[in-house]
């Protein structure tokens, strides 16, 4: 069972003395009882509630620095399948900010701000496909074929 956050408070608190709520906290992430969080996620969690501050049931984090993943390793996989299947060239960062568009809408999502990403978020997924794929995928904009060559 995973724990709401405010369930993971109450049983904190029954382990006295203070010095095993750490020992708890580790054992309650090694045994699946909260979700994939930094153990500093926990700590922090914790302290808030001891000075008393309110504790919101909100979804555990993943662990991971920064935003959720825009598209899952799946969607990733899907991406570089079909770029291999279609035998399609990558000239920039704009041509992976279409595709995970396109995966966004196929998904149903048509919220504007939600299409919108950020240019570091287009370039990380930029590397990720960079990483997974062959260099004939990615076509230089020095290469193009209309210069007459």
């Amino acid at each position: 069972k995973l724990y709401r956050k405010t369930e993971f408070v109450e049983v904190i608190k029954t382990f006295v003395p203070s010095n095993q709520h750490h020992i708890a906290m580790r054992a309650m992430m090694h045994r699946g009882y909260v979700g994939s969080t930094p153990k500093r996620s926990l700590k922090a969690l914790w302290e808030k509630a001891e000075k008393g501050e309110p504790i919101y049931d909100t979804e555990w984090t993943s662990g991971r620095r920064g935003r959720p993943p825009i598209v899952s390793p799946d969607e990733i996989n899907d991406i570089v399948e079909r770029i291999k299947q279609e035998d399609l060239r990558i000239h920039d960062v704009n041509d992976v900010n279409q595709l995970l568009v396109q995966v966004l809408l196929k998904r149903g999502v048509v919220d504007e701000t939600k299409l919108t990403m950020s240019d570091k978020t287009v370039a990380d997924y930029f590397t990720v496909l960079k990483s997974k794929l062959s260099p004939m995928y990615w076509k230089k904009l020095d290469d193009d074929d209309d210069d007459g060559e």
